[in-house]
């Protein structure tokens, strides 16, 4: 993690100070170059600055805001169904209501017009306080230079991402009270590098979601299953390690409780009572995502995330590359 998040600031450090510049120049008025600055204030001159940017800045976000994009569910194969695709599409409103996503998209587009790059993420929480039902959330990143991105990502949607960090600067006391397990180590002598100064300083800690999305294999296995009602053969697709959990619900549910045997034999026996049969098989790949809550020396949180991509989605400006 801490080798990936040294690659991740080198990769993006140009866009990350032309970022800062951006903001300082447009939004804090810091037009007048430092040494000018310095030279007109020791000679009592004035260093007026008459800030047009902000005006334009708006223009763009707000046009952006009457014209926002909006997620559309389409059934696009025989087996979709238009009334299903509404009510998904209902979900998916209803989780930008209650999660008030316009204001992540619109501190997204704000941050790329200013700065080059913005982002908004997906969440998952409790629905509240008292239930344990999940459920999704669009949030806000405030701060673009929170992230630190995968810099070998090709994909404008940033679908290819194959790690990412989420980071904030806490100070000790909030730190020993959100972590009291985690250790406080300080790095000193000459185990402290410029990787690990990102993360530990004397009066804070950077803690960090470390996002990590890994490449894995299975297969996937074609079968030929008799379909009643016609008599002709239809084609399924399973994948191959849930052959042995389907077996078991077969012969479970014609009154056979399956005991003994490996799985394989299972499966054979299930292929022969139900007169399927393997057509062909293929590899394919497949990602896994883990989201962990890291310091600079150890994990404090780790769990699964239920998708193939990391949530983090970017709105990025003009993209050149040199």
């Amino acid at each position: 993690a801490m080798e990936r998040f040294e690659d991740s600031q080198e990769g993006s450090e140009w866009n990350r100070e032309a970022y800062y510049e951006d903001f300082k120049f447009s939004r804090m008025s810091d037009q007048w170059p430092d040494a000018i600055k310095k030279q007109r204030t020791q000679e009592a001159r004035p260093c007026l600055v008459i800030n047009k940017l902000p005006a334009l800045i708006r223009s763009v976000v707000n046009e952006s805001r009457q014209n926002k994009p909006a997620i559309k569910v389409s059934p696009v194969d025989n087996g979709a169904d238009e009334d299903t695709a509404e009510v998904i599409g209902g979900l998916v409103r209803a989780i930008e209501r209650g999660s008030n996503a316009e204001v992540a998209y619109d501190t997204a587009i704000d941050q790329s017009v200013t700065g080059g790059f913005g982002f908004f993420r997906i969440g998952i929480d409790y629905a509240h306080d008292e239930t344990f039902d999940m459920e999704c959330r669009i949030e806000r990143i405030p701060n673009a230079l929170m992230v630190h991105w995968d810099t070998a990502s090709t994909k404008f949607d940033a679908s290819d991402w194959e790690f990412a960090f989420v980071s904030e600067q806490i100070n000790k006391r909030e730190y020993e009270r959100r972590f009291p397990k985690g250790s406080m180590v300080q790095f000193d002598g000459d185990t402290r590098n410029d990787a690990s100064d990102q993360w530990i300083n004397e009066d804070t800690i950077r803690v960090a979601e470390y996002w990590l999305r890994e490449a894995k294999t299975r297969n996937l296995i074609q079968l030929e299953v008799p379909n009643p009602e016609t008599g002709e053969m239809d084609l399924i697709v399973v994948r191959e390690e849930d052959l042995p959990e389907i077996a078991k619900q077969f012969f479970v549910a014609g009154g056979i409780e399956p005991t003994g045997g490996s799985d394989d034999e299972l499966t054979r026996a299930f292929l022969a009572a139900s007169q399927q049969a393997e057509r062909r098989r293929r590899e394919v790949e497949y990602h896994e995502v883990t989201r962990r809550i890291i310091n600079g020396v150890e994990v404090l949180e780790e769990d699964d995330w239920p998708g193939s991509t990391i949530p983090i989605c970017p709105v990025w400006g003009d993209e050149i590359y040199l």
